[in-house]
């Protein structure tokens, strides 16, 4: 079973015992750059290091944080144009 959970609030996630279970059981994460507060909050419910909370706070436009059980890794999402047109949350994209 494939199971996609996507918020832009984090404390939908770890201050939710539900929310928190998802996350906890998720085969993989994919974390993108967050506020100073919510990096925080996500770095202490995810066991992130230091340096993988500072990267949340400092992260440029798809960059992300990819966390599997065996592997923690930096990466870089580009987004073909096909996809700005169905995902993009920015309205100019969608043109």
């Amino acid at each position: 079973m494939i199971f996609i959970f996507v918020t832009q609030r984090p404390e939908d996630i770890i201050d939710n015992e539900y929310g928190r279970g998802i996350a906890d059981n998720a085969g993989t994460k994919i974390l993108l750059q967050n506020t100073e507060q919510a990096s925080q909050k996500i770095a202490k419910a995810m066991s992130l290091s230091s340096q993988e909370a500072d990267m949340l706070k400092t992260f440029s436009r798809g960059e992300a944080l990819f966390l599997t059980k065996d592997y923690r890794l930096r990466m870089q999402i580009t987004p073909s144009r096909e996809e700005l047109k169905i995902f993009s949350t920015t309205p100019m994209e969608n043109i």
